[in-house]
């Protein structure tokens, strides 16, 4: 069976909204008390998520590991900018601008789309393969100009 997979096109002009959506939606999973792989562009990415997976809120953060060569990740929220390195989980958050290649590592997919005509590209790509791969698709607007 293949998993679902949902594009969350971000509306928002702040670089930074990405990473902060998937705070939002890292939180909502951990919460439910799913396995998290967040599947990041680049290390400076990586590091950029790291501090806010810490801090992103002011009462509260989300314990997780930055997934390592060396060392089992200690957390049920793994972050890394090299696929191999995450593992299997119960949703992975792909905030790089690639296709993930080990699908079947995960229950489901939420693909992260910037509001940049870059990332808008490389996303419709991936749903054009995620849908010639038979994978059940949607997607969801969401405004972040607000917050």
């Amino acid at each position: 069976m293949n998993q679902r997979v949902s594009f969350y096109i971000l509306k928002g002009e702040s670089a930074r909204d990405a990473l902060l959506f998937a705070c939002r939606l890292t939180e909502k999973a951990w919460k439910l008390n799913l396995n998290i792989a967040l599947y990041m562009s680049n290390k400076h990415d990586t590091d950029d998520m790291d501090a806010l997976l810490w801090s992103f809120r002011e009462t509260s953060f989300l314990p997780h590991s930055i997934a390592d060569k060396n060392q089992q990740p200690d957390s049920s929220i793994i972050l890394s900018d090299d696929e191999t390195l995450l593992g299997k989980a119960d949703l992975l958050i792909n905030i790089s601008h690639t296709l993930p290649e080990k699908l079947p590592n995960y229950g489901r997919i939420a693909e992260i789309v910037p509001d940049r005509a870059p990332e808008r590209s490389h996303a419709r790509q991936r749903f054009k393969t995620y849908r010639q791969m038979g994978h059940p698709l949607d997607s969801h607007t969401v405004d972040l100009t607000g917050h």
